[in-house]
């Protein structure tokens, strides 16, 4: 597609943009660095002010809002900060005279689509909801607010209302798309992983994250489980605390890295087991060696959550080739559609012997290497980003067009 054949502006709107090319660190920053380098669409950014973000990419303008979290201030202080935030996107979609072709929202901070689709619907603009979770539902099921409250039937009736006049919802599950579809139109368009292109992991790096794990030189053939993200309370943490307590120190190694509630409850759980080892949240360059030092990975979400959140570190591990343990619910869609794929096991939270079985059965490397193989058929022929990008550039012309 040439610039000329989308002279209309698109205009993307989330808290976080990082525009830096070579760390490709988030999903927002590598479409939109897509659309503009590869697709010629003309593009405009409205995002938070952070510290580090001074690339430039031809073909996108970038509005910072001026707001930041007030760090001593902790959680309250990023409310202040996402409240400061949707007030000024607010104000500002509502005031300004520019009339871009399409206006898209994603969900950091929650809300935002409400805000987005409440001055789109009053000023007449097309505009998009790009769903990465579902609020206020997912506030509701991790207890941060009463789903009877006259403050939850307030929000969810608000955000059908921005739902029902988007031209278009985008959605990146299934379940999601089934939920959502009573309040409007939707498409699902799956997230890809920023590993998409798989570049080969360097051995020594490799090696060093298993030498982590305890599986080092002396230890070559040890089978390495490992949960790469966040253990926050959308995942529940008592299957891994079962998996520490039937092993012990006998079973394969375990490597946790990333942060939550869950992350520390855990640690505490197996202190002093040499068997299992913790690392924080790993820079997004060494994703590649991560994942490919890991032999299985564990994926943990609430059962009572599989259609308001999908979790990205699934993808990843599909990108890797290397065999996922869905622990939650299993018959979540996508969980579903991995497990029929011959590229993953699904298992249900509660039940420790399935688990059980399912980690001794990926034992045997050969197996391990069919599953990882299956995998990564599955990611290049439904996850990857050359099929989001297109889905993407597909529905902004539609858009553009309607």
């Amino acid at each position: 597609m040439s610039a000329q054949a989308t002279p209309a502006e698109i205009v993307f709107i989330n808290r976080v943009y990082q525009p830096d090319l070579a760390a490709t660190s988030r999903l927002l920053s590598d479409l939109v660095t897509a659309l503009a380098c590869e697709r010629g669409f003309r593009l405009r950014v409205i995002c938070a002010r952070t510290a580090g973000e001074s690339a430039a990419i031809a073909g996108v303008s970038v509005h910072r809002v001026p707001v930041a979290r007030i760090a001593r201030l902790g959680v309250l202080g990023r409310l202040l900060a996402d409240a400061a935030f949707l007030l000024y996107v607010g104000c500002y979609l509502l005031l300004s005279r520019q009339r871009p072709g399409l206006i898209v929202a994603k969900t950091d901070p929650p809300m935002l689509q409400v805000i987005v689709g409440t001055t789109c619907r009053l000023r007449g603009r097309r505009y998009i909801c790009w769903h990465q979770d579902l609020y206020p539902e997912v506030a509701e099921r991790l207890g941060f607010l009463s789903a009877t409250s006259p403050l939850a039937r307030l929000l969810r009736r608000w955000r059908d209302w921005a739902v029902a006049g988007a031209w278009q919802n985008v959605v990146i599950g299934e379940a999601m798309r089934d939920y959502l579809g009573r309040a409007g139109r939707t498409r699902l368009i799956s997230n890809w992983a920023l590993n998409d292109e798989r570049p080969e992991a360097a051995a020594e790096e490799v090696a060093h994250f298993r030498a982590l794990a305890g599986a080092g030189l002396r230890d070559t053939g040890a089978m390495v489980l490992g949960h790469c993200g966040n253990l926050g309370r959308a995942h529940p943490v008592e299957p891994l605390l079962g998996l520490a307590a039937h092993y012990g120190e006998s079973g394969p190694r375990v490597l946790i890295t990333g942060g939550g509630v869950h992350y520390m409850r855990l640690r505490r759980f197996v202190a002093g087991n040499r068997h299992w080892s913790f690392l924080p949240f790993q820079p997004e360059e060494r994703l590649p060696a991560l994942l490919a030092a890991v032999d299985v990975h564990l994926v943990v979400l609430d059962p009572t959550l599989g259609a308001m959140i999908v979790p990205s570190k699934y993808i990843a591990v599909l990108a890797a080739g290397r065999p996922s343990i869905f622990i939650g619910d299993p018959e979540d869609r996508l969980a579903r559609r991995i497990v029929a794929a011959g590229a993953g096991f699904a298992v249900a939270a509660d039940d420790a012997p399935e688990l059980i079985r399912v980690v001794e059965s990926l034992r045997d490397p050969a197996r391990r290497a069919d599953v990882g193989a299956a995998a990564r058929r599955l990611y290049e022929t439904q996850f990857s980003r050359r099929v989001a990008h297109a889905a993407w550039s597909d529905t902004l012309r539609e858009g553009l067009a309607a």
